[in-house]
């Protein structure tokens, strides 16, 4: 049997994005309820710099501990293996544990180099935009043109203002999606 909480949660997922006309009175309230609970704790999230940086760093280790988990559960397979294992597989393993275990044993470093490789993909994302809204005709010129304008300040924003952003980003950008989440329930909620 699932969990209670997945169970309502999808319900009310389920409700939100099909037009569910079975929706009971009990999975409504359920969906405001959860839309104000991601309201408030995205807002906490990003208006408290300590609480952002302990959640970067929450979700560095989770992602190290599924990295380092995943790795060595493949790399297992791959010693139990019979067949002859591509060298390729070893390769991605053994890079996944190396990476898992540098996130576990520096989260600090870890977000740091997380927000660094998202702000140059952000830069590089930003530049292509422009390029790519420089070549086409019509409206979507203007929408990609000012998308990749958006995409390059976004990088530049947070290249000038590190270290601190290095701490604080990871747990800005789940605030941020918290915060749309909630306001999207209420808006879409029936």
């Amino acid at each position: 049997m699932p969990l209670p909480f997945l169970s309502v949660y999808f319900d009310m997922t389920h409700a939100l994005f099909y037009e569910d006309k079975t929706v009971t009175e009990d999975t409504k309230k359920s969906s405001k309820i959860l839309a104000y609970a991601f309201i408030i704790i995205g807002l906490l999230i990003m208006i408290i710099p300590q609480f952002s940086a302990a959640v970067s760093i929450a979700v560095e280790l989770m992602l190290g501990w599924v990295l380092t988990l995943g790795a060595t559960a493949q790399i297992i397979l791959l010693v139990m293996s019979r067949e002859k294992s591509d060298f390729s597989a070893w390769i991605i393993a053994i890079a996944l544990l190396a990476i898992g275990l540098y996130f576990l044993l520096n989260p600090l470093s870890a977000a740091a180099v997380m927000t660094w490789l998202f702000a140059g993909l952000a830069f590089v994302s930003g530049i292509l935009g422009v390029v790519q809204g420089f070549s086409q005709q019509g409206r979507i010129k203007q929408f990609l043109i000012a998308n990749g304008l958006l995409g390059i300040a976004f990088a530049l924003m947070i290249w000038f203002s590190w270290p601190l952003s290095g701490m604080t980003f990871i747990g800005m950008l789940l605030g941020v999606h918290l915060l749309m989440s909630g306001v999207a329930r209420l808006v879409y909620g029936k």
